[in-house]
């Protein structure tokens, strides 16, 4: 009898053993790569660009070539305001995103467009405007102190 209690607790021991073995190692897998701080404005920053992104309606925006993504634009600051229409959420720049039908030009000229506006969704902005130099603007950036300390918290 007293063997059987020794035992009962012996496995009671090693079931909570291995029960927080198991809780320590799924906390590990699961934490996130970011501390607190970077996690606010990694989120803010998504949901700045998903905000832009709801724009690009398939009523605005159909029949454009894959070059020419909605995510594309919208991580640049640009809001689909009207069909082939899109307007920097930061400088206030208006862009003409028509490509010419395949029916009408050929192959080469279409792809040349493509390019062309492809550059253009950097270009077109201002010049003081912050997303002409970094797919972020100003209010979209994670702050610089925020990644510095994720990395020292990683190594």
């Amino acid at each position: 009898m007293k063997e059987e209690d020794e035992l009962t607790r012996l496995k009671r021991n090693a079931s909570k053993l291995l029960q927080q073995a198991h809780e320590k190692t799924h906390a590990q897998q699961h934490r996130p790569l970011t501390n607190g701080r970077c996690r606010s404005a990694c989120d803010q920053l998504d949901a700045c660009i998903r905000r832009r992104l709801n724009s690009f309606t398939a009523m605005r925006w159909a029949g454009k070539p894959r070059k020419l993504s909605p995510l594309l634009f919208a991580s640049h600051g640009w809001v689909c305001v009207s069909p082939d229409v899109v307007q920097c959420e930061a400088c206030g720049q208006y862009m003409s995103v028509v490509v010419p039908s395949l029916l009408h030009v050929d192959v080469t000229v279409y792809q040349k467009s493509v390019r062309m506006l492809v550059s253009m969704i950097t270009m077109k902005h201002y010049v003081t405007c912050p997303y002409r130099y970094t797919s972020f603007g100003t209010d979209d950036a994670i702050p610089l102190n925020a990644l510095c300390k994720d990395v020292v918290n990683h190594r």
